[in-house]
């Protein structure tokens, strides 16, 4: 993609949001729900729709790695307690009936939530800040069995570890913290923004459901799911009469009994919504954007300033290329790019794998891997590299939000290499660049045919290596 590309990205993504917001009452959720299938579907839009959505992928897995650190710790905390007050083990307790609350706060309620990430029920009205995680009912039980060891020491027996007691409070502490932190992510995240509009045009018109999906249930199970399908869709009920309320006289337009500043509300928590999204998507288009036109500058730069340099600096006196010549052109790159304000680090280590560039202390930073090749027979590890770079960034991943990389590759002999645009996996994006450092005798006639490489052709043989 080049910057011609992006603004034309850009301006295209404007004027569509642009006619959304400013869409009358009639028609605004069907014109949103084509704003949400053009940045889903087109082409051109959906890879940059699709990092927002990956960031918020890769937050909640954070998120989950987080709350099974502190789901380890409850359990190693409920054994020590157990070790050091048996007589407050209550593991082999049995729930007597429904009204039986204070089994929830047993060490048997404790061990069935580990075991089966056990709930006591889902809220009619849930707010924002409810914390019903499995781990907050854990610590929750383990609290309540420090206050039970508490009427054990006024009668007189030993106190509990007062490090043990320490370490349930600061348990406490941390998981509220991580709750409070996930909460506060997801109230600004454009990808949580972009999942509630989802919800929404889903249910304009909404697939037919299976009338025979609870055919094999028993009463009770089929009383237990329409219950559950009732709570989810409570929350929609206005949608259908807001999308064709206003075109029927047999209506009285007044979805889910909404008053017009009810209706009003809605419509103005939906916009604000959309230019969450809109905004994202389009600082994305314009970030990426930037970073290409970054590296095209770069590569015009080897190309036809710094062509004849670059060549000798990586030519040994009888006119062989030298071993390194991957990492001299690396760090001419390297240099480039602080010059532009961007600094990179050079070959940095993080855990079993060494990359070539990455960008120093930025949230979403630049990832770049450079090859070099004058071989006929680079085909194959050209395309290794793209498995390699995939690998990378699985890995870096977990540490940075990170979605798209810049694969730079240095053409010093050979056929040229045509490779496409860009190549999208599931979760990543990767934009290949080709600088020609090739001998200025190769042009007209003795210019190399180029060789084309699709990316259903590069990401079958990266699927085959890493099967393999």
């Amino acid at each position: 993609m080049n910057h011609y590309i992006a603004e034309t990205i850009i301006a295209t993504l404007d004027r569509k949001y642009d006619f959304v917001v400013q869409s009358p009452l009639e028609t605004f959720l069907l014109d949103l729900k084509n704003f949400i299938e053009f940045i889903n579907e087109d082409e051109l839009v959906s890879t940059f729709t699709s990092k927002i959505v990956n960031a918020l992928n890769v937050r909640g897995a954070r998120y989950k790695e987080q709350l099974e650190k502190e789901k380890a710790l409850a359990i190693e905390l409920k054994d020590a307690l157990i070790k050091a007050h048996p007589e407050i083990d209550d593991s082999d307790r049995v729930k007597e009936g429904i009204g039986d609350m204070s089994y929830e706060y047993s060490l048997a309620a404790f061990n069935r939530i580990v075991s089966e990430s056990y709930r006591s029920g889902t809220p009619l009205e849930h707010d924002r800040l409810d914390d019903d995680s499995d781990e907050a009912l854990l610590i929750k039980i383990l609290v309540g069995k420090l206050s039970q060891v508490d009427e054990i020491e006024r009668k007189g027996d030993p106190a509990v570890d007062s490090e043990l007691r320490i370490k349930v409070n600061n348990l406490d502490a941390a998981h509220k913290f991580t709750h409070l932190e996930w909460i506060n992510y997801c109230r600004t995240s454009p990808a949580v923004e972009w999942l509630t509009l989802m919800e929404i045009v889903r249910r304009i018109n909404p697939e037919p459901k299976d009338s025979g999906r609870w055919q094999e249930l028993s009463i009770e199970e089929i009383g237990n799911a329409a219950i559950r399908e009732w709570i989810e869709e409570k929350p929609y009920e206005w949608v259908r009469d807001l999308a064709y309320g206003p075109i029927t006289k047999f209506a009285d337009y007044k979805p889910a009994n909404l008053s017009d500043v009810g209706i009003q509300k809605k419509i103005e928590d939906l916009k604000k919504s959309l230019k969450r999204v809109y905004e994202a998507v389009r600082q994305e288009v314009g970030t990426t954007g930037l970073r290409l036109d970054l590296l095209n500058r770069y590569k015009i730069r080897c190309q036809w300033y710094n062509h004849e340099f670059l060549r000798n600096s990586i030519l040994k006196s009888d006119g062989e290329f030298i071993r390194n010549r991957e990492d001299v052109l690396t760090r001419d790159l390297s240099l480039y790019l602080f010059d532009q304000g961007v600094t990179s680090i050079y070959r940095p280590q993080l855990g079993r794998h060494e990359y070539d560039l990455l960008e120093l202390d930025v949230r979403q930073p630049m990832f770049i891997e450079a090859k070099a090749y004058k071989q006929s027979s680079a085909k194959a590890e050209l395309v290794s590299g793209v498995s390699q770079l995939h690998s990378y960034l699985s890995s870096l991943e977990a540490h940075k939000d990170i979605s798209e990389a810049f694969y730079v590759i240095y053409r010093l002999g050979g056929p040229i290499y045509e490779f496409p645009q860009q190549i999208s996996t599931s979760r990543f994006t990767i934009y290949p660049i080709i600088v020609d450092l090739g001998l200025s005798d190769e042009s007209g006639r003795n210019q190399p045919k180029p060789i084309l490489l699709s990316e259903e052709e590069i990401m079958g043989e990266v699927t085959a290596v890493q099967k393999d």
